[in-house]
């Protein structure tokens, strides 16, 4: 067993929210670019795109996490799911919960993959300036999923359970048995 917590400290708690940060501007001007090749983009003012923006990611979020609910709830009925809030990230988590590699990323990963898919095909139709900041902003969000998925994909990992501060990692099945 071996504890990847990538989330306890504040110092680099905030490091991550900067490298956040940095994505979402970089996910911003790729955005723009693959848009302007693709289509036309309606351009909106700069106040119209921060509100709407803001408003999007909120309700983006929100999709996120009853998509999470919904999946949680296939993959462990009986458990508790939560939201943890902490140095001003919120997440999803089942605690006190195991599940084997491959379904972690799945339930980790499959909700992104959804809402981008979503996101592109509503893009195609409406393709306005303020849906490249909602999926922009999501996207630097996300970037949390992607580094514990990123940490998980370890040959030595089989069993994974979250924990508030990040994840915990059994190596075999006996390690996982012992936890239980």
């Amino acid at each position: 067993m071996f504890l990847g917590e990538m989330l306890s400290n504040y110092k680099q708690q905030r490091r991550f929210i900067l490298a956040q940060i940095v994505i979402t501007l970089v996910a911003v001007l790729i955005g723009y670019r693959i848009a302007f090749f693709f289509t036309h983009i309606i351009e909106q003012g700069l106040v119209m795109n921060l509100m709407l923006g803001g408003i999007g990611f909120i309700l983006l979020c929100v999709f996120h996490f009853l998509l999470l609910y919904l999946f949680y709830r296939v993959a462990a009925p009986q458990k508790t799911i939560g939201l943890q809030l902490r140095f001003g990230m919120v997440r999803a988590l089942m605690p006190a919960n195991q599940f084997h590699k491959w379904v972690y990323i799945l339930l980790t990963i499959a909700p992104l993959f959804i809402i981008l898919i979503l996101w592109g095909i509503v893009f195609s139709y409406f393709p306005y300036s303020s849906l490249i900041l909602i999926m922009s902003s999501f996207i630097g969000y996300s970037a949390v999923d992607f580094c514990l998925v990123l940490s998980s994909m370890s040959s030595q990992v089989k069993y994974v359970e979250e924990i508030p501060g990040g994840l915990r990692f059994y190596s075999s099945a006996r390690h996982f048995m012992r936890k239980l």
